[in-house]
């Protein structure tokens, strides 16, 4: 038998961009990053999408090549702009063959920019980037100029801006007037007088932001363009407003794993664009990208003129009992946007159709929800189907102890193996010692780079090698072993992390343990494939745990010693509040699965109370960020005041002076590395790894040569 659902929409339209331009048709671009090992047109298209980035400037790396980016702009039309990569072997070999591959590249047309060419790099181990010093006064360097005049195409130089290179730089700039080059990492990392130098004396000189967020060390260790989150270092905001067409977005975004956190590495940009004026703005994020490829191949193409009332967006979706299997159409679609689907009994998938075979038992619920959402550019919609596959699930006729579900689709009993009350069910804790908790991270978070349903538990730094217990009896099925996050690596050597999920002997209750550094043995050797920055689970031989069972032995990052792993619990059955997101995968208020005075430790400290799906869990105050003591609480409105907290899950310090006499502010702060800043607000990002037990924030207010400081102790 089949049946066709009818999708109903859920959703308005919304816009996600992470800054938009004024004017609508121009697109945000990210005119500066990377292909490498593990970069994928899916995993693309998915960070683009989570931040509303309408098209990126792509180059290859060592370890890829320019068919790999074409491959992916392939996939992805009017998304990926493709570039010439000059980090390979031919470049950094300086061999003068490379420049004649680099022109019969040119012609073929297929290329809009040519990048990211290297003269001084300094290296990045952790990113497998070696330190480079190659002269700008060159034949090969003046060939390549010489490509960029000739066919109008820009050229992406990285070349650190430093007192015994700038001259030298300037003089074959100069020699050059028609290339089109955009000086990487806002010029070389220079200082904004150091930049209007060049920019003024030459007409066709551009500067891109590149690794400029104050998130990424390379951003903060020389001339930062930003002094926090928020706020653009004076100088550098003056000349963007003076010069506004002569600056570009970017991210460079450099290994696979960036793409995953893509909106932690320009979380910092959406309120610093919002600084600058609508014109400004508008030609930064997209406009001057535009305008320096509009004598190539546009890679925007027009869109599709219709007749007619255009068809309404849907997920057509259908049941076949007999396999079981559910298979999707998407109808109504643009032609050029990009759709992603997900469901309660799969994970997502891209493009036009979406099959699912229900053969697992945590799939087997009463009813499939489907969503669908498709966008362009920044602008997405959502539409949802719901498909009756109560066949799947016993009847209490056939010997279930499941009784039926109500109207919503949300069982009202417990199927085999599940509990009357699943409240205190886990009476084994994963810690043995839980009370070493000081962070606990809620489940349904809502997060710029994701929505997470799991949670997860921070214990002091440094003690990473603790024992993980099963919390109650259940089958290993699925997992994943995975490097952390490069951004976050702190040596050469990657960690691996090991994700684990578990289906227990109660119907449709699943839960998980992610960043366990070390699990047991016979964990370890299910794993058939090598680590790698990819994190799609993998199907796992099914091993049968106990409660109180080893799981690992390590946890979270050593190397730089946060101790720290997820743990989230899912119900496909919602016999008790689940999430009502979809994309939260059914994730559940864990702490309630414990004993009721270990549930109340834990919802005591949960890390924050905001961006969570609301009503998932009871509210509670959370502690485990504890309030800073201050020095110089004001004893009348009017007195000065340095108001500091400490974001214990980001490791990033905000201050903001409240109160004084309208005097010219200067912060400063014992932290290594903290240095001052002036104005209203101070903030300032911790590297992991780096343990303190306070912080002394100083706000010092001068009226002429008259000047006070307050003490803010965090």
């Amino acid at each position: 038998p089949t049946t066709t659902a009818a999708p109903t929409t859920t959703a308005a339209p919304t816009t996600t961009a992470v800054a938009t331009p004024v004017a609508s048709e121009i697109p945000v671009i990210d005119a500066h990053s990377h292909v490498a090992s593990g970069v994928s047109a899916e995993l693309l298209s998915w960070a683009l999408d989570d931040v509303g980035v309408d098209a990126i400037v792509l180059f290859a790396r060592r370890g890829s090549s320019n068919q790999d980016v074409l491959d992916i702009a392939e996939e992805l039309p009017g998304r990926v702009i493709p570039g010439i990569g000059f980090q390979q072997a031919g470049w950094l070999a300086q061999e003068p063959e490379f420049i004649d591959d680099v022109e019969r590249n040119l012609d073929t047309g297929r290329f809009q920019w040519m990048g990211e060419l290297l003269l001084r790099h300094y290296g990045v181990p952790e990113l497998d980037a070696d330190s480079y010093d190659f002269s700008p006064d060159t034949g090969l360097f003046r060939r390549v100029l010489d490509l960029s005049a000739r066919y109008r195409v820009p050229l992406t130089v990285h070349h650190e801006s430093e007192q015994e290179t700038r001259e030298l730089f300037k003089e074959v700039l100069i020699g050059h007037p028609e290339a089109i080059v955009v000086w990487a990492h806002w010029c070389g990392r220079s200082t904004a007088d150091e930049a209007r130098e060049f920019l003024e004396e030459l007409p066709n000189l551009h500067c891109d932001t590149g690794a400029s967020g104050v998130s990424r060390r390379y951003g903060r260790e020389k001339n930062p363009l930003f002094v926090s989150q928020l706020l653009w270092d004076p100088d550098w905001r003056d000349l963007i407003e003076e010069m506004p067409d002569r600056f570009l977005f970017a991210v460079d975004a450099v290994v696979a794993v960036h793409y995953s956190k893509y909106g932690n590495l320009i979380k910092e940009y959406p309120r610093a664009f919002d600084a600058l004026s609508d014109e400004v703005r508008s030609l930064m994020l997209g406009g001057n990208a535009l305008r320096l490829m509009s004598s190539v191949v546009s890679p925007f193409e027009a869109p599709p003129t219709t007749t007619g009332a255009p068809e309404e967006l849907a997920a057509i979706c259908t049941f076949d009992e007999s396999v079981p299997k559910i298979s999707c159409q998407a109808v109504g679609t643009t032609q050029g946007s990009q759709l992603r689907w997900e469901s309660n009994v799969y994970g997502w998938k891209t493009g036009t159709s979406y099959e699912v075979e229900l053969v697992e038992q945590h799939q087997l619920v009463p009813e499939a929800i489907v969503t669908l959402q498709e966008c362009q550019g920044s602008v997405c919609v959502t539409v949802e189907t719901r498909i009756d596959t109560s066949a799947l699930v016993p009847s209490a006729s056939s010997g279930s102890t499941q009784e039926g579900v109500d109207s919503n689709g949300t069982a009202q009993s417990n199927g085999g193996g599940c509990p009357e009350d699943f409240a205190g069910w886990f009476t084994t804790f994963p810690l043995e010692d839980h009370t070493l908790i000081y962070e606990v991270g809620p489940p349904g978070r809502i997060d710029p780079d994701n929505l997470r349903g799991h949670g997860y538990f921070r214990i002091p730094t440094g003690m990473n090698v603790v024992n993980v217990r099963m919390p109650v009896d259940a089958t290993l099925y699925a997992g994943n072993n995975h490097y952390e996050d490069t951004a976050y690596a702190v040596s050469d050597e990657r960690v691996v992390q090991y994700r684990l999920e578990f289906r227990t002997e109660c119907e449709g209750l699943r839960f998980r343990l992610d960043h366990i550094a070390e699990p047991v043995p016979k964990i370890v050797e299910l794993f058939t494939r090598e680590p790698s920055d990819v994190t799609t689970d993998m199907e796992l031989e099914p091993l049968f745990l106990q409660e109180g069972e080893l799981v690992g032995t390590k946890i979270g990052i050593e190397t730089n010693g946060n101790a720290f792993f997820d743990f989230g619990v899912y119900d496909d059955l919602k016999r008790v509040r689940t999430t009502q997101d979809p994309r939260f995968g059914n994730a559940t208020c864990f702490y309630e699965f414990f004993s009721p005075p270990l549930a109340e430790y834990l919802s005591s400290r949960i890390s924050r109370v905001d961006n969570l799906e609301e009503g998932l869990c009871p509210s509670s105050t959370p502690t485990a960020t504890q309030p800073p003591t201050t020095t110089s609480s004001p004893s009348s409105p009017g007195e000065l005041a340095a108001l500091c907290t400490f974001d214990d899950v980001e490791h990033y310090l905000t201050c903001e002076a409240s109160g004084g006499q309208g005097g010219h502010l200067t912060w400063s702060a014992d932290g290594p590395g903290f240095g001052t800043d002036t104005g209203p607000t101070y903030s300032r990002q911790l590297e992991w790894g780096l343990v303190l037990d306070r912080i002394n924030v100083n706000l010092e207010e001068c009226l002429g040569s008259d000047c006070s400081t307050v003490t803010s102790t965090v």
